[in-house]
Parts: structure tokens; C-alpha cells; sequence
């Protein structure tokens, strides 16, 4: 099986408090704390940027499964938010990293890329047995797309990253599916040289109605009921939005990880933060069943189920 064997991550230097956001959008502290339940934001500085992020969350990663990067053979990087529009971002980590050969792409599907990186990665490794260890890296300069004061989109998003490396064992990876609804495409939309924009009642919608599903069919795969899984992890859209979810399945918040309150929406990288966290507080133990989900402009959504390796 393809496991995941070590995490890091990272987030931008600068908190940004509620009583800020609220200055600049008319926003109140309270509207948005008892709305989205998050308190704070972190953003990058100068001199960070999602490559230099992506960086020191992959290194904390290799460090974290006792590899080096000459190791590995494959590095993805799922963002949106890189200097370049190209080379890939992933081009720039394979060198400032030290790897030697393998193969380096990136992934644009907002934030359901990661779960679509891990998923192609996971497939590619279990195709080909002569590869060793990868590297799947979300990161996201969103700060850089934000008006401060659009209330639809200051309140929610952060800058960060985080890595997983993923290799061989005996557990890991088990089922994912995925599900697309391109009808309202465009209602979380960033042109280019422009700010986000977003419709966050819609959004909500659209992740009410979809990511369930697609949670559940990863989890059929396998057999797997929703009181047979030890944690699930969700994009980190809002706390209200993973509260909804939680309660639905009759289940108590403890059965779920959530940092969105403490850190704010990481896009893209809200998922590997979380699971870094998750790592680090040892919240799961050798073999305990893991669901991952996450919703991303467009609309894609995204679901896998693992059993945990370390």
C-alpha cells in the first residue's frame, strides 16, 4: 500500500486578527466569529511566498520520515499561487530541494488539489513498484488575491503550506472519488492581475449538496459506515460548515480535526496542514481509519479513505 510517512507545514509570519478584518470590511468581530468561526488569520510577509512556503514545509516533511530528498522520485505541487506562472512551482522545489531525476508537476484545481494530487500520486506508485517516495505539497499565497475590504473573501483566507511524503507500507490508502458540478463554475473566480471573488451562500450550497456524497461513495468502496471512521478531516472552509457536516452524520466534533478557528482558510493547503497537526498531536495511532474531503472553486470535490501508518 501507498502511506503517508511524514508531514510539515508552515504559515505566513503575520497574524491577522478579527478586530482588523472587521476594520476594513464593516464586518463585526462577532458577525464573524458566530458566522465562520474563525478568530484569526496568518499572511505572508515579504520575502515569503508560496515557493518559499512550499520549501520549508517539504523539508520539515523529509525530516519528519527520515528521508532525504535525493530519495525522492516524484514531487507534486497543488497551488495556484506560485511567482511564476511557469516553470511549475514544483520545478522550483525539485531544485532548491536537491533531487536528482524523477518527475515534477503541478496541480491548478483550487482547493480540492490536494486530495487530486494525492489520489494521482497514490495510482502512479501503486502502478509502478520501482518508485520509492514522493512528495505532495499544498501551498497558497492568498493574501496576494485578496481585497481587505471584500467582506466575502477577507474574513475567511490565509497563506501556507503543507507537505506529505508518501511511500510504502502496509497500510494507507484504501479508496477516493471525486464528483464535479461545473454549473455555477464561476462563482469563486480569480482573474488574472485581479482579486478573488466569491459567493460564499452558494459555495456553502454546493458543498451541502455534494461533498457528502462523494465522501460516502470512498468510504462504500471499502465498506466503511460513517461510525467505523476514527477521524475525518475536511477542507478547512469555515468551522460552521465542518459543524454542519459533523452533525448530519450524528457525530461528535472529537471524531473530526479542525485548526480553521485558529489559522483561517489555507485553500489548497488547509488539508496537509491539518494532517500535520493531526501527526504531531499523535491523534491517530497505526491502522485507525482516516477520511479525508475537501470542495474547490469550480465546483470539484474530492474524498479518500486511508488507514493511518504511523
Amino acid at each position: 500500500m501507498i502511506g503517508m510517512l511524514g508531514f510539515g507545514s508552515v504559515l505566513g509570519s503575520r497574524e491577522v486578527s478579527n478586530a482588523e478584518v472587521a476594520a476594513e470590511t464593516g464586518l463585526t468581530e462577532d458577525w464573524i466569529i458566530s458566522k465562520l468561526g474563525i478568530k484569526r488569520r496568518y499572511y505572508a510577509q515579504a520575502g515569503e511566498t508560496a515557493d518559499s512556503m512550499a520549501l520549508t514545509a517539504a523539508r520539515r516533511a523529509l525530516a519528519s520520515a527520515g528521508i532525504s530528498a535525493t530519495d525522492l522520485d516524484i514531487v507534486v505541487v497543488c497551488t495556484f499561487t506560485g511567482e511564476m506562472a511557469f516553470p511549475p512551482v514544483s520545478a522550483h522545489l525539485h531544485r532548491d530541494l536537491g533531487m536528482v531525476g524523477g518527475h515534477f508537476y503541478d496541480i491548478a484545481a483550487a482547493c480540492s488539489g490536494f486530495l487530486s494530487g494525492l489520489t494521482a500520486v497514490t495510482d502512479r506508485m501503486a502502478a509502478d513498484s520501482s518508485l520509492r517516495y514522493a512528495l505532495v505539497v499544498g501551498t497558497e499565497l492568498m493574501s496576494s488575491y485578496i481585497n481587505p475590504a471584500d467582506p466575502e473573501t477577507a474574513p475567511y483566507f490565509s497563506d501556507g503550506a503543507g507537505a506529505i511524503i508518501l511511500g510504502r507500507s502496509d497500510t494507507g490508502i484504501v479508496s477516493s472519488a471525486f464528483y464535479a458540478d461545473t454549473s455555477d463554475y464561476d462563482l469563486v473566480r480569480c482573474h488574472r492581475d485581479g482579486y478573488s471573488e466569491m459567493k460564499g451562500l452558494v459555495t456553502g450550497k454546493q458543498a451541502v449538496a455534494h461533498l457528502p456524497d462523494t465522501m460516502h461513495r470512498a468510504m462504500a468502496d471499502v465498506g466503511w459506515h460513517d461510525r467505523d471512521v476514527d477521524l475525518f478531516v475536511f477542507h478547512q472552509a469555515n468551522e460552521k460548515l465542518i459543524s454542519y457536516f459533523m452533525h448530519k452524520m450524528d457525530l461528535p466534533m472529537s471524531r473530526t480535526y479542525s485548526n480553521v478557528a485558529e489559522i483561517g482558510n489555507l485553500g489548497v493547503a488547509s488539508v496537509p496542514v491539518a494532517l500535520a497537526d493531526v501527526a504531531e498531536k499523535s491523534l491517530l495511532h497505526h491502522g485507525d481509519k482516516l477520511v479525508l474531503a475537501s470542495v474547490g472553486a469550480g465546483f470539484g470535490f474530492g474524498a479518500s479513505a486511508w488507514t493511518w501508518c504511523l
